[in-house]
């Protein structure tokens, strides 16, 4: 859930672990959500929270996490943006700061036996879904600012987002300092 997320749930059943409370075929409710984010936050080490209201259900993910001793992260958004109003509010009570896959890898002491641009062989990773290789197709080896990039994918700011970390997590573009962006040698075309 949401249907568009189905590969994903396609990849973690052919090859990862589906977890859940309520038996296979249970329909994805909304008051189901808040016992689901609670697993997450328990099976996790830091929770990211990319873009969120000051009403979002991620904050209900926040809160399972801190009471498990998890680390918040929090990436900030446009200022006037009621969807970054969460983010911005998680900053302000003492969440990490994150603009990059980087910040939280090296915030949280994780070896990957490299750099984070460096840990993933382009021969070594599966076939990106078309919406990874499309955002991946504007992005050059020279460093582009975030927003431009995010206007010319053409997508809304949350799934540019979520796109973009993917992308960060297969080592396949790197943000610098400055939120600018740019394709690692792995994910050059």
């Amino acid at each position: 859930y949401p249907r568009g997320n189905s590969y994903l749930y396609e990849r973690l059943r052919a090859s990862g672990l589906l977890i859940s409370e309520y038996p296979l075929g249970t329909p994805p409710e909304g008051f189901l959500f808040p016992a689901r984010n609670r697993i997450i936050a328990g099976l996790s080490r830091a929770v990211v929270v990319v873009e969120a209201s000051k009403k979002s259900g991620s904050l209900i993910t926040v809160q399972h996490a801190l009471e498990q001793g998890r680390e918040i992260f929090a990436v900030p958004g446009q200022v006037d943006s009621v969807k970054s109003a969460g983010t911005h509010w998680l900053v302000q009570q003492g969440a990490t700061l994150a603009v990059s896959a980087a910040d939280v890898i090296n915030h949280l002491g994780l070896d990957f036996g490299g750099t984070a641009s460096q840990s993933v062989n382009r021969s070594s990773r599966p076939e990106l879904v078309p919406i990874l290789e499309a955002v991946l197709s504007i992005v050059e080896p020279y460093p582009q600012s975030r927003d431009v990039l995010l206007h010319r994918s053409g997508l809304t700011a949350a799934k540019f987002n979520e796109v973009l970390l993917t992308l960060e997590l297969e080592g396949l573009v790197e943000t610098t300092p400055g939120n600018m962006i740019h394709t690692t040698i792995e994910g050059s075309h």
